[in-house]
C-alpha cells in the first residue's frame, strides 16, 4: 500500500498519513541523507527498558539501531557521548561491539564509578556561573557596573538579589548582555540580540548578579541548577584512570586506517593550577597512544572548552580505552569535566541514549525528561551538535522515544507525554539558538505483548487504543512522526521469528533456541555462553523502522 502524502499549508515540510508511518517528513530526510553520505545524524534514544535491555545481553534499541546501520553499510562517525557524572553506569548497558553508551537522568550528584575520586578528594557537582556584586544605574538605557566583567554581547545572566530591582528587571529571569560599554560596564536585554532595557523607578543600587556563560543561553532560575554531569574537583589531585570510553575490537572505528579523535569537554576557571590529562590505550593495559595535559585556566572564565587529540590504533585486535584523567598528575583542581568521546572526522552516524528507564510507563518517562533541567539537557545537545559539526556534518539530531509495555497505559497519557518530551527537547534546542530544521523526532508504541494486543505487562492496558491515538498524534503536532511498529512486526511475526527455533521475543534463559518467550523485550544480539546472533528482534525492528523512513517520498 502506498503512503498517503499530504502537503501542509504554512509548513515547509510535507506530511504523510499511514499506513505504517504518520507525520512529518523531516526524519525521513535525515535518514536518506545519512544513507547517501550527504550528511551525518546523531540518534538520541529515551524510553523504557527496551532502550538497552534484553536479559540476553542488554542489547535493546540502542544496539539494535547501531547494528542495523552498520549492516546497511552506513559509516559510523562516533561513539556515544559519555557523561562524567550520572546516576547510571553506562558501560554495562552496551555490550556486543557498541560500547560506551551514555544515559542521562535527573540530577543526583553521583559519579558513574562512585562519588569519591581516590583517597580523600571528593568530586562534587559544578555550578559554573560566577556570582558578583553589581550596581545598576538609572541611566536610559540602564547601565550595569561590574568591575572587569569580561563579558561579551549575548552572554546570559540573571539577578539573584532579594532586594528590589529597578523597574524593567526581575530577579531570576534570564537576561543577556546587550552591549559592552567598557571593561567595567554593560547594558542588558531580554533576548540575546535585543535592545537594551530602560531601567526606571526605585531599586537602583547594589545587587547580586549570576553570570552563566557555560552554555550559550542560561537558565531562568534564581538558583543556578547543579550540573550533575560535570565532575568537579575544587582542589587536590586525582591520579587514577577514570570514566573510560571503551571501543570493542569489532567496532568499525577500531580500524588502523582511520585517524581517531579523543574529545573532552571541560570547564575553565580564572584560578590557576587546575589541569587534567586525556589518554588512550589498549584496554589490556598496553602502551598509551596519546596523552595531553590541559590547563583549566584556558578560555573564558567560568565557561567551557573542548580539547581533543588524534591517534590511530596500531593493531586491529585491540580493545580501545580512553579516559579523561590518569597517569602522573591526573586531574588537579580546580577542574570540571562534562563528557568525552572517541570519534572520526567523517560523515556518519552515532547513537547516544538519554534514558534507559526499566519498568517506566509514559508518564514516568516524561517526568524524568522534564526533570533533567534545561541547562543540563542543553549542554548535552550542544556537545552532540558541536562534535558532529567538527566531524563534517551539519549538526542534525533525531530523537527516538518509545514506551507502552509498562503499566496501564492510556491513549491520552501516551500522546500527551510523548508530546511533552518532544517539547522539552525542542525548548532546549531553541534556547541554544539552533534551527528547528536540524532536530526531529520518531515515536512508537512497544511491540505487541499478546495476540490481541490488549494488554501491556499483564496490567490490562489497552494498547489498541494507544496505538490508534499515537497514529493520530501528528495531526495535532505536525512536527512529530509516529511509526506503528505493530504493522512492521505483528505478534505472529514476533512469535515465529527467523525460522531457526528462536522467535524475535526474548527467551527466559537467554539462549536463542530454548526456553519460553518473554513478550516484554525483543531478543538481544548476545546470549549466555558467548553465543552471538545479530539477526535478533531489536536489529530487525531497527531495520524495519529505517526502511520505512527511507520509503516515504
Amino acid at each position: 500500500m502506498r503512503n498517503r502524502i499530504l502537503p501542509r499549508l504554512n509548513d515547509q515540510e510535507t506530511s504523510f498519513l499511514g499506513p505504517s508511518i504518520y507525520g512529518n517528513l523531516r526524519p525521513s530526510r535525515f535518514v536518506k541523507d545519512l544513507a547517501s553520505g550527504a550528511d551525518s545524524l546523531d540518534i538520541v534514544i529515551i524510553g523504557d527498558s527496551n532502550t538497552g535491555s534484553a536479559q540476553a545481553g542488554m542489547w535493546g534499541y540502542h544496539n539494535g539501531f547501531s547494528q542495523a546501520m552498520f549492516e546497511l553499510g552506513w559509516s559510523c562517525y562516533g561513539l556515544p557521548i559519555y557523561p562524567a557524572m550520572t546516576s547510571w553506569s553506562p558501560s554495562s548497558y552496551a555490550l556486543g561491539g557498541w560500547n560506551a553508551s551514555a544515559f542521562l537522568y535527573s540530577p543526583t550528584g553521583n559519579l558513574a564509578s562512585g562519588n569519591v575520586s581516590g583517597g580523600s578528594t571528593s568530586y562534587s557537582v559544578w555550578t559554573p556561573g560566577k556570582v558578583a556584586t553589581v550596581t545598576i544605574s538609572q541611566a536610559s538605557p540602564g547601565v550595569v557596573t561590574y568591575t572587569a566583567h569580561g563579558l561579551t554581547a549575548g552572554a546570559p545572566l540573571f539577578f539573584s538579589t532579594t532586594g528590589a530591582l529597578p523597574t524593567g528587571l526581575t530577579a531570576g529571569t534570564t537576561y543577556y548582555v546587550a552591549s559592552v560599554l567598557g571593561v567595567d560596564t554593560f547594558t542588558v536585554a531580554s533576548t540575546p540580540t535585543g535592545s537594551a532595557i530602560n531601567t526606571t523607578g526605585a531599586g537602583s543600587g547594589t545587587h547580586t548578579i549570576q553570570t552563566c556563560p557555560w552554555i550559550r543561553y542560561g537558565s531562568a532560575s534564581a538558583t543556578p541548577p547543579a550540573k550533575d554531569d560535570w565532575a568537579y574537583i575544587a582542589s587536590g589531585s586525582y591520579a587514577q584512570n577514570f570514566n573510560a570510553v571503551e571501543m570493542a575490537v569489532d567496532h568499525p572505528l577500531n580500524n588502523t586506517a582511520l585517524t581517531l579523535w579523543h574529545r573532552v569537554r571541560y570547564g575553565t576557571f580564572t584560578a590557576s593550577g587546575g589541569s587534567f590529562q586525556a589518554r588512550s590505550r589498549a584496554y589490556d593495559g598496553g602502551p598509551v597512544y596519546a596523552s595531553g595535559s590541559v590547563q583549566s585556566t584556558q578560555g573564558a572564565a567560568y565557561s567551557f572548552g573542548t580539547y581533543e587529540y588524534s591517534f590511530s590504533v596500531t593493531a586491529p585486535t585491540e580493545y580501545m580505552h580512553a579516559s579523561w584523567s590518569g597517569g602522573a598528575g591526573g586531574a588537579v583542581g580546580p577542574c570540571a569535566i562534562h563528557s568525552h568521546t572517541i570519534y572520526c572526522k567523517r560523515k556518519g552516524w552515532s547513537v547516544t541514549s538519554h534514558g534507559y528507564l526499566a519498568g517506566y510507563d509514559s508518564a514516568s518517562i516524561n517526568q524524568v525528561a522534564s526533570s533533567i533541567g534545561s541547562t543540563l539537557l542543553q549542554t548535552h545537545l550542544q556537545e552532540l551538535r558541536e562534535r558532529q559539526i567538527a566531524a563534517g556534518g551539519t549538526g542534525r539530531v533525531l530523537l527516538v522515544t518509545h514506551s507502552g509495555i509498562n503499566g496501564n497505559e492510556t491513549a491520552s497519557a501516551w500522546t500527551s507525554c510523548h508530546t511533552s518530551i518532544w517539547n522539552t527537547y525542542k525548548s532546549a534546542w531553541a534556547a541554544l539558538g539552533y534551527p528547528a530544521s536540524d532536530l526531529a523526532i520518531v515515536s512508537f508504541v512497544g511491540v505487541p505483548a499478546n495476540a490481541t494486543d490488549n494488554s501491556n505487562s499483564g496490567s490490562g492496558g489497552n494498547l489498541i487504543a494507544v496505538r490508534t491515538a499515537a497514529n493520530l498524534l501528528p495531526q495535532a503536532n505536525p512536527d512529530m512522526t509516529v511509526i506503528d511498529v505493530k504493522k512492521l512486526m505483528p505478534y505472529t511475526r514476533a512469535l515465529s521469528g527467523i525460522g531457526n527455533g528462536r522467535s524475535y521475543y526474548q527467551r527466559t534463559n537467554n539462549l536463542p533456541n530454548a526456553g519460553s518467550d518473554i513478550t516484554v523485550h525483543l531478543s538481544g544480539g548476545i546470549y549466555t555462553g558467548s553465543t552471538r546472533d545479530t539477526s535478533d528482534g531489536y536489529t530487525v525492528m531497527a531495520h524495519e523502522i529505517l526502511s520505512m523512513l527511507q520509503s516515504v517520498a
